[in-house]
């Protein structure tokens, strides 16, 4: 082979090596900001189960109330984002006492390094409800209720060892507490050092209030609050998250859903609202853009439970 042979090979094989390792890097990094993501999320107001006091969403399949209808706007300020939903539900079966719960979670995934903080007073991380909604309220048939909350705290940690490639899954803040105190203290720096905690906490609040029902009778709820964008990635993209698969507890489908998701000012700034994939094609839903917004109308559907609705507004050119 010649030398410019060689050397046109050399080339070629030291340019796809520099591309190979900057696209390594990179999906390291893009690892990362998806582990230390935080989330919130909301949802419909949902029939509930309240056991011991923890909440569980029902399935729907032996319920007696059904969802007419649900009318959401979402309304897209400078800080915050405004949502009022109104829902419209009619009980098929005999007179009835049920609760409604409306829920709402707070995710925070990261990596840490091996240190005790994260093993004390675990179960008193809980933080402030003003982290998750502002101004929240509920209505029966226009009148303002009082509601109860719920909170549960979940934590999973996976601790690697970047040394023999070992795994040490912590399910609960006592079982990680448990660890601490037999294996973690006894460490020494030089092994702590070669640990890396994948930390996954999630904070679910229900807000429940009770509700009676006469036979065939329609009753209709509302919720309305405040709360913060985020931006998970720091890359001045604003995002917000409605669920609307908790309406899968009420009987059969919902007949008719309406969201009207809108910035507050006409400006420069993009808007993108994205469905789940199977929306994609489905004939249940139908899309009307609106001059600042967008219009989602579902008819007769059957929601799963993790069915939401996603938005992201540019933040560089965001409402003044």
């Amino acid at each position: 082979m010649s030398l410019d042979g060689f050397t046109c090979n050399y080339m070629k094989k030291l340019i796809i090596t520099y591309f190979q390792r900057q696209a390594f890097q990179l999906c390291c990094l893009s690892i990362f900001m998806v582990l230390i993501t935080t989330l919130e999320i909301k949802a419909n107001d949902g029939f509930v189960d309240v056991i011991h006091g923890g909440v569980t969403l029902k399935n729907g399949n032996n319920a007696t109330v059904q969802m007419d209808s649900e009318y959401v706007e979402i309304r897209l300020d400078k800080k915050y984002y405004t949502v009022t939903a109104t829902f419209w539900l009619r009980n098929s079966g005999n007179a009835r006492t049920i609760q409604i719960g409306f829920p709402h979670t707070f995710q925070n995934h990261r990596l840490e390094s091996l240190d005790s903080s994260i093993f004390e007073n675990s179960s008193n991380r809980m933080p402030e409800d003003s982290m998750f909604i502002l101004n929240f309220n509920t209505f029966i048939n226009d009148s303002l209720v009082a509601y109860k909350p719920f909170r549960e705290y979940r934590t999973n940690m996976e601790l690697r060892n970047s040394d023999n490639d070992e795994v040490i899954t912590l399910k609960s803040p006592k079982h990680a507490s448990r660890w601490w105190q037999r294996n973690g203290k006894g460490l020494s720096e030089q092994q702590r050092s070669s640990f890396y905690v994948n930390f996954k906490e999630d904070w679910l609040y229900w807000f429940v209030k009770k509700v009676n029902f006469q036979e065939d009778q329609t009753i209709k709820t509302a919720v309305e609050f405040k709360s913060k964008y985020i931006d998970p990635f720091y890359i001045g993209i604003d995002q917000g998250t409605y669920i609307f698969g908790s309406g899968k507890s009420w009987k059969g489908n919902i007949l008719k859903s309406v969201f009207k998701i809108s910035k507050a000012e006409e400006d420069s700034s993009t808007l993108r609202i994205e469905l789940p994939n199977k929306y994609d094609t489905n004939k249940v839903v139908q899309r009307t853009k609106l001059p600042n917004g967008e219009l989602l109308e579902f008819h007769n559907y059957k929601p799963d439970e993790s069915d939401k609705i996603q938005f992201y507004i540019d933040a560089t050119n965001k409402l003044e």
